[in-house]
Formats: C-alpha cells, sequence, structure tokens
C-alpha cells in the first residue's frame, strides 16, 4: 500500500496528506481482475470511482464495430464513466485489464460524501481531474505526426503500454492498423 501512497502524492499538482490518502484509502475496498476483464462496461450503468492499484487498464469505445483505444490507467490513475457518474446513465466505455491488475473502488455515494465532508478532498479530487484533462490534451500533443512518430513517441513515453498490451491495441491507441504498427518495426530494426 506504501507504493500506492507514493503514486498518489505525485499525481497532479496537489499533494495530499497521508491523513487524507488514509481516509480515502479506508472507504474504499480492492478488486482483483484477470487479463481482459471489463471493470466498466458499455451500456452498463457503473457509477463506482476506482483507483488502479496494480497492473494496467485501456479506456476504449466501439466506433461502427471497431474498437477505438482512448488512453490507459496505470497504478496511482483514478478512472469512472463520466457517463453514469454524472448523470446515472449507461457508460459509453469500456474500461478493461490488460494484464491481471488490482483496483480499489468507491461508491458514488461515499465519494460525494467525502466531498461534502472535507474541502481538502474536494481540492484533491479537483486537481486529479484538471490533470486528467491535461492528459488527453498532453497525449494529442506527444503522440502526434506521422504514424512512425506516434509510435517512437509512445516507446518513449510509456514503455509500459508497449510491453504490456497486443500489437493490435497500440496500432488502435495510435489510430493505424496493426499490419502498419509491423511496418514501422521492421523498418526500426533495419536501421
Amino acid at each position: 500500500m506504501e507504493a500506492l501512497k507514493t503514486l498518489l502524492k505525485q499525481e497532479g499538482t496537489f499533494n495530499p496528506s497521508d491523513e487524507l490518502i488514509d481516509m480515502l484509502l479506508s472507504q474504499m475496498s480492492e478488486i482483483s481482475l484477470k487479463a481482459k476483464e471489463n471493470i466498466i462496461e458499455e451500456g452498463k450503468v457503473n457509477q463506482n470511482v476506482y483507483l488502479v492499484k496494480t497492473g494496467l487498464f485501456k479506456l476504449s469505445y466501439y466506433n461502427a464495430g471497431k474498437e477505438l483505444i482512448m488512453a490507459f490507467a496505470s497504478p496511482g490513475t483514478f478512472f469512472l464513466s463520466p457517463i453514469s457518474f454524472y448523470t446515472g446513465k449507461t457508460a459509453f466505455i469500456n474500461i478493461q485489464s490488460c494484464k491481471e491488475s488490482t483496483v480499489m473502488k468507491i461508491s458514488k455515494e461515499r465519494f460525494d460524501s467525502l466531498i461534502n465532508e472535507s474541502h481538502d478532498f474536494a481540492r484533491w479530487m479537483f486537481n486529479i481531474s484538471m490533470g486528467q484533462i491535461f492528459s488527453l490534451e498532453m497525449k494529442t500533443s506527444l503522440i502526434n505526426g506521422t504514424a512512425k512518430e506516434r509510435y517512437l513517441s509512445l516507446i518513449k513515453t510509456r514503455p509500459d503500454i508497449i510491453q504490456a498490451v497486443p500489437m493490435k491495441t497500440v496500432a488502435s491507441y495510435l489510430g493505424v492498423t496493426p499490419s502498419y504498427i509491423c511496418h514501422i518495426k521492421q523498418e526500426l530494426a533495419k536501421k
């Protein structure tokens, strides 16, 4: 648990106290997942907030039957279905474990209570939310350019993704076909 606490202190620009982290973790339950298990499923309501303890998760949605990868969540990352959490409607996204993983879970009701009870908790969660919005824009700026440039950037900035997920998932994340990723890898191997 100490490793998770360290990651939480590094997530964002707000430095939560040990007491604040302990308060949150004491309200959460732990869930273990096998590889390729969904924790949030498209078409189902899930208002819980999750925190990755171990492993790696992919956030995706389907468009015309094709899975599109939006993001990845690694230890110390919070995630939820914004549509379910905010409106109580069914999720549009799927969040699935890429390998054996563990998450911490807190219900919306308990999460909202913590927001109301603690100004520091509310500030911390606002900071986490802004950090996730920042990350979406940062992904666009880092994983930009040609397919080769996007692949090289991913290798440099997120080697954990390259090591943990199949190339077809990496290809979806980068917006290219798996065969094109193979072509890029062959080209890089020749150099």
